[in-house]
C-alpha cells in the first residue's frame, strides 16, 4: 500500500500489463484516497492513454521491470 499512498505522485506515468503482452499507459490524476468497504479500497484516479504498447515495442531498459 505504501507505493500507492506515498510513493506515487500526481503526474507519474504508470505501465500496467493487460495479460496479453500489451501495456496500458497512464498518468496519475488524483491524490490517494481510501474508500473502506470496497474490494480495492486504496485508490488513485488514472488518465489512461488510448493506445496500448506491445511489450516487444518497448526498449530493453523497460524490460528489466518484469
Amino acid at each position: 500500500v505504501w507505493p500507492i499512498c506515498k510513493g506515487i505522485q500526481l503526474g507519474d506515468i504508470l505501465f500496467c500489463p493487460n495479460g496479453e503482452g500489451e501495456y496500458w499507459i497512464g498518468t496519475v490524476a488524483s491524490e490517494y484516497v481510501c474508500e473502506p468497504g470496497l474490494h480495492y479500497p486504496h485508490r488513485r484516479k488514472v488518465e489512461w492513454f488510448p493506445k496500448r504498447i506491445d511489450r516487444a515495442e518497448m526498449s530493453e531498459a523497460i524490460h528489466i521491470f518484469k
